[in-house]
C-alpha cells in the first residue's frame, strides 16, 4: 500500500504543466489578488490535508516567479525545532537577492531581530527559577532585590524599549523590501502551519502579525483551517475558544 506519492515535477518555465486538475485558473486569480493588496495582507489558502497544497503553492510559486514577482518559500513544519519562528522566517530572507545592496539591509534586520530575540532571555530565566525552587521562593528573591517601584520603573521601561525594537525591525524590514527595486509585492509563502505543535504554529501567527504587517509583502498561509483552528485550541486548553474568530485577527483574506 502506498501512503505518500512522489512529489510532481514542477517545470520552470510550464509550473503547472504537470497538474492534472487545472488549477493555473486558481494561480491567475490568486495573483490578481496578491497584485491588489500591494499594501500587505495575509491571504489564507484552506484546503483540507492531502488536496494537495503544497505541490500547489510551489507551482504558483514559481509561476510567479516567472511574472516578475519576489518569493520565499518557508515549510515551517520542517523548522518547528527552532527556538522561536522569527529564526526560521528571518533566515529565509537570505534567499531573497545577492545584490550588494539587498545584503546590506537583511544586516539590519538581522540585528533589529536579534534585539527582539534577546528580550526573551530575562523571562526565560525567571521561568526556570521558578520551576527549580518553587513560586514562594522566587517570590522572596525578588523582593530582595528590588523594591516593588523599582520593578514597576523597569517594567516600564522595558515595555519602551520592546516597543521601539518592534518599531525598528518593520522600519528595516520595509528597507529591505524596497531595496529589491521590484514595482510588485514580496510573496511569502508560509506552508504547513497546521502540521506544527500548538504553540509554535500560534507563535507564526503572532510574529508575523506583528512584525511583518508591512507594506508590500503578502503573507500566503497554506493551511487546514480545521486543523489550525484544533492546534489553536490545544494551545490555549479549551474547547470553547471560538478559533475561526480567533484566526481572523491574523487573516485578511481566505481562498
Amino acid at each position: 500500500m502506498i501512503c505518500r506519492l512522489q512529489d510532481i515535477e514542477i517545470n520552470d518555465e510550464r509550473p503547472f504543466q504537470n497538474c492534472k486538475l487545472g488549477r493555473k485558473e486558481y494561480a491567475d486569480i490568486l495573483e490578481t489578488v496578491v497584485s491588489f493588496y500591494s499594501n500587505g495582507c495575509v491571504l489564507a489558502i484552506n484546503g483540507e490535508w492531502g488536496t494537495g497544497k503544497t505541490t500547489f503553492v510551489r507551482m504558483w510559486q514559481k509561476h510567479l516567479e516567472n511574472r516578475g514577482f519576489k518569493t520565499l518559500y518557508f515549510n515551517v513544519w520542517k523548522h518547528d525545532f527552532i527556538s522561536d519562528p522569527l529564526v526560521g522566517l528571518v533566515g529565509e530572507l537570505q534567499y531573497l537577492d545577492t545584490s550588494t545592496k539587498v545584503k546590506s539591509k537583511l544586516a539590519t534586520v538581522v540585528q533589529a531581530s536579534s534585539k527582539i530575540l534577546s528580550g526573551m532571555f530575562p523571562a526565560l530565566l525567571k521561568g526556570l527559577i521558578k520551576k527549580s525552587v518553587g513560586e514562594d521562593v522566587l517570590e522572596v528573591l525578588e523582593k530582595g532585590t528590588e523594591s516593588a517601584s523599582e520593578m514597576f520603573a523597569k517594567e516600564i521601561e522595558d515595555y519602551t524599549n520592546k516597543c521601539n525594537t518592534l518599531e525598528e525591525f518593520r522600519n528595516a524590514m520595509i528597507d529591505l523590501v524596497e531595496s529589491c527595486d521590484s514595482d510588485k509585492p514580496l510573496i511569502f509563502i508560509v506552508d504547513e502551519l497546521d502540521r506544527c505543535n500548538p504553540s509554535f504554529a500560534v507563535k507564526v501567527l503572532e510574529r508575523i502579525k506583528h512584525l511583518f504587517s508591512i507594506p508590500n509583502v503578502v503573507f500566503v498561509l497554506s493551511i487546514d483551517k480545521k486543523q489550525l483552528c484544533n492546534s489553536i485550541r490545544g494551545y490555549y486548553g479549551s474547547d470553547l475558544i471560538n478559533a475561526e474568530e480567533y484566526l481572523k485577527r491574523f487573516i485578511d483574506i481566505e481562498y
